[in-house]
Formats: structure tokens, sequence, C-alpha cells
């Protein structure tokens, strides 16, 4: 009788590692002045203190953008630059070309001038986005206050958004409108946030009356802070600058929603 020998154990082979995206997410108003790049500035500081080395902050306003004012920098190389060529068909390439801010994120500056920026199309801002988010756990943009194609190229990427508006009627009203539109159009991130900014004591409205009027949750309430324009002016994020300041933790507290809110939707199986 032949002995029938044990079948040998099939070859181990590695798991096969899905390709994987980091988080884009659009800082979005429709208005001006009511702090969107400074905030965005430290909500970017802020994770890439969680995230060392995989945050960048991309300014999309390619006409007058201040992410460079903001954050004191004078770049080497800005989006422009960025896209032109084969430098923006290399991810590998293009993370070594970026300049990396003393408060933690990678920085993409904004166009020198309207004239520069006027040279990048919504394609190539499109491009340089998605190669970001292959090379970098949080893109952070700064968008303009307008709905434009360059904005329209950002949304299209973005997986998360955070809206934000001072506690003003018309600020509030601007943002619905903003929101209602993007929703007719096919707009549905994984997460959108809602924040106040620059709230001070004599605003004449609480939190529950700009729920009202924006017909949506408050997500956040960042309050008016001397030290924010102090830090501005230093060109460091208040969350570096001042991480206890009242401002700061409540920046601290939305970056901890954004990115726990992020995870849990990862982690759901949902995918941008």
């Amino acid at each position: 009788m032949t002995a029938v020998l044990p079948a040998a154990p099939a070859a181990l082979e590695p798991p096969v590692e899905e390709p994987t995206e980091g988080r884009l997410l659009a800082v979005l108003s429709p208005k001006g002045g009511v702090g969107k790049t400074t905030l965005a500035a430290s909500v970017a500081a802020a994770l890439a203190a969680d995230h060392p080395g995989g945050v960048v902050l991309v300014d999309a306003d390619l006409q007058f953008g201040d992410v460079a004012a903001v954050l004191d920098m004078e770049p080497e190389r800005t989006l422009p630059d960025l896209v032109a060529g084969p430098i923006g068909h290399d991810d590998l390439i293009l993370k070594t070309l970026l300049e990396q801010h003393a408060s933690g994120p990678f920085v993409v500056c904004g166009a020198r001038s309207p004239e520069e920026g006027d040279r990048v199309s919504p394609e190539q801002l499109g491009a340089l986005l998605s190669g970001l988010r292959r090379g970098f756990r949080w893109v952070v943009v700064d968008t303009t206050p307008a709905l434009g194609e360059h904005t329209l190229a950002v949304l299209d990427r973005a997986s998360d958004a955070l809206a934000v508006s001072s506690l003003s009627v018309p600020g509030l009203r601007a943002l619905r409108t903003e929101l209602a539109v993007l929703t007719r159009i096919g707009f549905r991130p994984r997460t959108l946030t809602c924040v106040l900014n620059q709230v001070g004591p004599a605003a004449g409205l609480t939190e529950a009356d700009a729920a009202r009027i924006l017909e949506r949750r408050i997500d956040a309430v960042v309050p008016h802070s001397r030290a924010v324009a102090v830090a501005t002016n230093r060109g460091v994020p208040v969350v570096v600058e001042r991480p206890r300041d009242r401002a700061s933790r409540a920046i601290a507290r939305l970056v901890k929603h954004l990115d726990g809110a992020a995870t849990r939707r990862t982690a759901g199986g949902s995918r941008a």
C-alpha cells in the first residue's frame, strides 16, 4: 500500500496592499475677511503635529493668495512653477521640491502675481492635487472666495470640506447659498465641517441663530483672539505660537474632530 504524504503547505504570499490616497481638505468661504487663510494654516500646523511629514498646505487662490504672507515665506518655487513641465508629472520629484514651514506642514505657495496665476489651468491644478494626495496623509487647500473653475477643480478632488463663516447674517447667508449650489452640482464630501471663525462677544447673534440661518449644524466655534493677529504678523500659526490660547484650543478640538471623522469614515469602508 502506497503511503499518502501530506500536501506541502502553500507558500505564503505577502498581502497585496491597496493603493491609498491621503485626505484633501478644501477650506471654503464665499466671503473674504473671515480668517479663512489663517485658519487653514493653523489647521495644517495642528495636523502636522499629529502626522509629522504627512501634511501639505496648498494656496489655490491663484490671484491674491495669502498663504506665503501669513507664514512669512519667500518660496523658491510657487504653484505655477510646480505644475510646469515634467515636475508636475512625477510624484517623487514633486515632494522633494516642496518647502517645509517651521510650524510643520509642507507648503505650496500661490502665484507671485495674478499674471502668473492666470497661466495655471484648472487641469494642471487638479493634477498637482492628485499627486499630492498620493504623497501626503492630509492635503489642506486654501481656496479662493469664489466658485470659479480652479475652486471646482479643488472640489472635484476633495474628500473633506471645511466651510468657514463669521458670525454675521450676510456671511452666513452667503455660505448657505454656496453650500446649496455645491449640493446641486453634486459635491458630497465624506465630511463637511461648518466653522464660525473670529467670534467675539458683541456679535449680536448666538450659535443657535447661526445654525438657523445656515440651516446646518455648527460643528466648531473659534473665538476672536488678539493672539491670532500677533502670531500671523510673526508668520507663525497661533496653534504653534500660543498653543494655550483659547483660539488655539478651539482649533485643536476642530482638528481632532476632522482627523477622527476621517478615520471613522475610512474604517467604515468609504473611500474618496
